[in-house]
């Protein structure tokens, strides 16, 4: 396995120049889960337990020796009155907004419908289901995804409804899925479900495949004045969910394949949101071979709605067709993450492989520019 979040670097033969602030070579990146998050994660020291505060009037929170899951000690929580937590806050939980996380503990408890999870951040949470009351271990687990907007993470385990004692033991917040290699730019990166082909790429399948960027400043509105470009490189099976699929999503700014011709083929379309009216273009023609390598490209400065976009296909730009004019000013799009293969609700999942992602903040690259890129790149993908 990489260590902990190695950057990956450009592969000989192609450069990227400053203004790139984006690059996920995902026919490469090597997906794992993070370390562990929390401290004291089996109740061992302290008494109470190191690292985990108590809330809730009356409660009481301890090392206890009674019931243990594993090790020597477990930690005990006894409601009293009121519903109680004990919990533990993330420090480090601003690196991790807009990717999922997930918090499991052993918990042994002998009444139902008492004892759970709750993972939580200022603008919401996610509880884990109720442990049973069958006097027994039973690993509980809940997953909730970090809002961009959040100050805090808190893992809290949990006793509610009435009073009892409950044991918790082995506690564990983490990141599945998080790349264990970040991007070029250090940003992290979260795979949902796409699975890697060693030369394809990484295969969404249609239903509810996503890889996730976390916002940050360096690529917000990369269309802003003077403009800028993103390529990737696709292999479309269809138009996939919803047939209208996102190849790259981000907020405000959308890449499509859409309207299969029914003979193989189908079109692209870039959407970016302004404040009267979004603006959308599609391909006058079907560009887009089902089953073979291509690499889309949308190059566009969202200061003027009287700017269109330039979209190239294998470095060449290809006709369009103005399917919405936008009017007003443009939309920003930070705090939305950058995905890839699908959107955030996880609704318009691409149906095909997803090999490589570029994006350039700033600079709108030249058409011989961009048919260097291609040609510099095509062999990967035997075109």
């Amino acid at each position: 396995m990489l260590n902990d979040l190695e950057v990956i670097r450009a592969r000989r033969g192609f450069r990227l120049d400053p203004s790139c602030c984006l690059y996920l070579p995902l026919r490469e990146m090597q997906f794992g889960q993070s370390p562990e998050l929390l401290t004291n994660t089996g109740f061992e020291t302290g008494d109470p337990p190191t690292g985990w505060t108590l809330a809730g009037a009356g409660a009481s929170w301890a090392r206890s020796d009674v019931q243990k899951y594993s090790g020597t000690y477990s930690g005990l929580l006894t409601r009293a009155g009121t519903n109680c937590w004990a919990f533990q806050q993330y420090a480090d939980y601003a690196k991790y907004k807009g990717l999922s996380a997930t918090f499991d503990s052993w918990i042994y408890a002998t009444v139902a419908s008492r004892a759970r999870l709750y993972l939580t951040d200022n603008l919401g949470g996610t509880y884990s289901l109720l442990h049973s009351g069958a006097a027994g271990w039973e690993l509980l687990s809940t997953t909730h995804t970090v809002n961009v907007s959040a100050t805090f993470l808190d893992a809290r385990c949990r006793v509610e409804t009435g009073d009892t004692a409950v044991y918790f033991d082995e506690a564990s917040l983490f990141i599945p899925n998080l790349a264990m290699s970040r991007d070029l730019y250090g940003h992290p990166v979260q795979n949902s479900g796409s699975v890697w082909h060693p030369i394809y790429g990484r295969l969404f399948d249609g239903v509810d495949d996503i890889i996730t960027v976390p916002d940050h400043t360096a690529i917000q509105n990369i269309f802003d004045a003077p403009g800028g470009t993103i390529i990737a490189w696709i292999n479309a099976t269809s138009v996939g969910e919803g047939s209208e699929a996102r190849i790259w999503d981000k907020g405000e700014i959308r890449a499509y394949v859409v309207t299969d011709s029914g003979s193989g083929t189908c079109k692209f379309r870039f959407f970016k949101g302004f404040g009267t009216a979004y603006g959308m273009w599609d391909t006058a023609n079907y560009v887009i071979p089902y089953g073979r390598a291509k690499m889309i490209s949308v190059s566009y400065d969202s200061s003027d709605v009287a700017n269109v976009p330039v979209i190239c296909i294998d470095g060449s730009p290809v006709a369009i067709t103005e399917v919405q004019t936008p009017i007003g000013g443009r939309l920003t799009d930070v705090a939305s993450p950058f995905t890839t293969g699908n959107n955030v609700a996880t609704s318009r999942t691409f149906d095909g492989y997803i090999p490589e992602v570029m994006a350039f903040k700033g600079r709108m690259l030249s058409i011989p520019e961009q048919q260097a890129i291609f040609q510099a790149t095509r062999g990967r993908y035997g075109v």
